[in-house]
């Protein structure tokens, strides 16, 4: 039986790509457990292409603390996948689908995107806070400012 070429095609070059990579005079057997790695791996990715054009993909920050002074330092950001029929998708599901397909560097602008956009809306909301009068009034604002340490 000869094989189509739009059913097999994606799946048998991984394996002669891995194969290339250890060199010459090498051969591989095909197995089952193979043949459902790789159409796990291409699944993954056709999902991993809807998700990020259907905003399926998210960003959730971790806080970094500085253990000395026991305050949040920084934030991380972490790009998450929640799927609609399969929930929330490890990053270690997709991530490694995500930088061999190439799908890493439009994901990453997203995330990039969105982080700078919760920044501004964050200082926004910031600086509307300190600027409501009702936020300090027992104290000047100067007052206050020259009081706090960073």
């Amino acid at each position: 039986m000869v094989p189509t070429w739009k059913s097999s095609f994606d799946i048998r070059i991984p394996p002669c790509i891995r194969l290339k990579e250890r060199g010459r005079n090498n051969w591989q057997v095909f197995s089952p457990v193979i043949g459902r790695r790789l159409k796990a791996r291409v699944a993954i990715e056709s999902h991993l292409r809807v998700a990020h054009q259907m905003s399926q993909l998210d960003v959730h920050y971790q806080p970094i603390v500085d253990i000395e002074s026991q305050r949040v330092v920084a934030l991380e950001s972490l790009v998450r996948w929640k799927h609609p029929d399969y929930g929330f998708v490890s990053p270690t599901r997709f991530i490694g689908v995500a930088e061999e397909s190439g799908l890493i560097v439009p994901i990453g602008e997203f995330v990039l995107q969105r982080v700078l956009e919760d920044t501004r809306r964050w200082l926004d909301a910031a600086a509307r806070w300190f600027q409501s009068p009702s936020t300090f009034p027992r104290s000047s604002y100067s007052d206050m400012t020259s009081r706090i340490s960073y």
